[in-house]
């Protein structure tokens, strides 16, 4: 979990400003990203059902499973969304806020965790160095 003391790198404003950011391409990324990642907290029943079940404050509200798992299976498949889906997901409550906005402290928490992977040096934080080797040179089967 998020410890109370640290400050959130995801928070209700902050993921709104990134989806109005103007950049088109860039607010379909962050919808099929955040939507792969709520997918895949929800249980294997609900992704199968394409509903939410458990109510575990995991993943997808019930009223957003539907929308959800569609958003997640359609970035997982071609890492495109329809222009529909987006503007569901960017759907203004009544407070303002787009829809996907309410899963804030979910991403947050997913957000909290690679950023202490990466200050553990677990994952690198230049990603703009290419490898000329892949790590594993070894075929893992026989032709």
């Amino acid at each position: 979990m998020v410890s109370k003391t640290e400050e959130p790198l995801v928070t209700k404003k902050s993921l709104a400003a990134l989806l109005r950011s103007g950049n088109p391409r860039k607010t379909e990324t962050i919808i099929g990203r955040a939507a792969t990642l709520l997918y895949g907290s929800q249980t294997e029943s609900e992704k199968n059902n394409s509903n939410s079940k458990v109510l575990n404050g995991v993943g997808f509200t019930s009223y957003d499973a539907i929308l959800g798992s569609k958003t997640a299976r359609m970035w997982m498949k071609c890492r495109r969304l329809t222009p529909n889906i987006i503007e569901l997901w960017l759907k203004p409550n009544n407070k303002g806020f787009p829809r996907l906005c309410k899963y804030h402290k979910q991403l947050n928490i997913v957000a909290m965790k690679k950023q202490r992977k990466a200050s553990k040096g677990c994952l690198k934080t230049n990603t703009s160095q290419t490898h000329t080797k892949p790590y594993n040179t070894q075929i893992p089967f026989e032709k």
